[in-house]
């Protein structure tokens, strides 16, 4: 989980992600020995802030259930973000970042320990209600894979994305209800993320265009995402690693999720 946007949460009110969205957070143990896991929350300091967010002004805002994970070999564990919004009529209307710094606890032969962020941006609805019910399943859906790598495009030719890519994107509904998913492809600066030194944005070089760009899925249904990139002549993109962002967005609930899927190529 690199990053997801909520919108239009509710002052006085907690959300677990996964019964909200169905986004636990997933680790996976790379290591060759068993290891223990940590998963903190943090206040981002102001180069972490993104899309106009403030720092969340308190921890106790978030949290993970369970906090530390013990996994095997290869093992793959899941822990619960859950964030508590305070019943403050100050706080309408804004916007907040917290971020998830997930952590191995160092063992005695360690020399390092490692770490991934995961960065949460979410607004308060501008209005309060008296509603004590607990929202869950508004926003559940998933964009996979991931991320993507595109090797060796060449400028001047256009690539459908199913002969370049080894596994379609698809976007399933995991509610028990039906939802709206908007696709669209986002520069890499509009997402909030950010690029590696030297890499460009691949929309300043190509068209990525998306088929269909809004769909409604059924509880369960899954469907698969066509679509073309297009990329632009010159000697210019000659060697250069260029990315952009993948966006699948439930706008037509209560509460309003982005989830994001990474596209990086490399033109030869």
């Amino acid at each position: 989980m690199g990053e997801v946007v909520i919108e239009n949460l509710k002052i006085g009110h907690t959300y677990s992600l996964s019964t909200l969205a169905n986004l636990p957070l997933s680790v996976t143990s790379s290591d060759a020995s068993p290891l223990r896991v940590r998963i903190e929350p943090l206040i981002p300091d102001s180069s972490e802030l993104r899309r106009g967010a403030e720092a969340a002004p308190d921890l106790r805002w978030a949290s993970a259930v369970p906090e530390t994970l013990t996994l095997a070999p290869n093992q793959t564990g899941t822990t619960d973000l859950r964030l508590a919004i305070p019943d403050d009529r100050n706080l309408l209307g804004r916007r907040f970042q917290i971020v998830f710094w997930t952590h191995t606890l160092a063992r005695a032969e360690d020399m390092l320990a490692y770490g991934l962020k995961s960065r949460i941006i979410f607004s308060i609805a501008a209005t309060a209600d008296s509603d004590q019910a607990q929202p869950s399943g508004d926003l559940s859906v998933s964009l996979e894979p991931g991320e993507v790598k595109l090797h060796d495009l060449a400028p001047g030719h256009v690539y459908p994305l199913e002969q370049v890519t080894t596994r379609p994107f698809t976007v399933r509904n995991t509610a028990g209800h039906r939802i709206t998913v908007t696709l669209a492809a986002m520069s890499v600066a509009s997402s909030g993320s950010t690029l590696a030194k030297g890499d460009g944005e691949l929309l300043d070089a190509a068209q990525v265009r998306l088929e269909p760009a809004s769909m409604v899925l059924e509880p369960g249904e899954q469907r698969a995402i066509a679509g073309t990139i297009s990329m632009s002549g010159g000697k210019s993109l000659k060697g250069r690693n260029l990315m952009c962002i993948i966006s699948a967005a439930v706008t037509d609930q209560p509460v309003r999720t982005q989830i994001y899927t990474r596209i990086y190529t490399h033109v030869r």
